[in-house]
């Protein structure tokens, strides 16, 4: 859902399909170890076979990811709404081992301008703007840091990503990140 307010456009995705409520301190009920989502988009961390074995808790900075992965299928593989012919990113489709590689593959090109695809023209504005800019901060957090942050500084050093991009769209503006 969005809305509009002083002429932003602000937005909210829930996912409440398998939420509950945990008290803190107790013991009973769901730890968020539960894998759930589709491959292509699940957060790197959770694509480990630590996670997939119900080791790793669900974090808030996972629904991020994700979001950013969706973002990232959308900018690269539809044009004018439309899926365009031989996309990238179909060697995703695969198991998580092999779906992770792919992605890890792609940020590490991503961060050093190595060989990446390019947005499609309707979807490159957006990728500008938020994509490109959420992946690279994303890489740099996950692996520049020895532990990863809380959900609120993730959220905040995101946010300031986002900000200070829509300064400068230029593509030109990227290969200085």
């Amino acid at each position: 859902m969005y809305y509009r307010h002083q002429g932003r456009v602000m937005g909210v995705l829930n996912d409440y399909d398998l939420s509950t409520l945990r008290h803190p301190g107790c013991d009973d009920g769901p730890t968020g170890t539960d894998r759930t989502g589709t491959l292509l988009f699940m957060a790197l961390e959770l694509l480990d076979s630590t996670a997939l074995a119900g080791n790793i808790e669900h974090q808030y900075r996972h629904d991020f990811e994700a979001f950013i992965w969706v973002l990232t299928w959308i900018a690269h593989r539809y044009q004018g709404g439309k899926e365009i012919p031989k996309a990238p990113f179909t060697s995703w489709i695969a198991d998580h081992q092999h779906c992770r590689k792919e992605k890890n593959s792609y940020l590490a090109d991503l961060v050093t301008d190595g060989p990446v695809p390019a947005p499609t023209p309707s979807q490159e504005s957006v990728w500008l703007r938020c994509g490109k800019v959420l992946l690279r901060t994303s890489f740099e957090i996950r692996f520049r840091h020895e532990n990863l942050p809380g959900d609120d500084d993730y959220f905040n050093r995101m946010k300031r990503e986002i900000e200070e991009s829509g300064k400068d769209l230029s593509v030109s503006s990227f290969k200085r990140l």
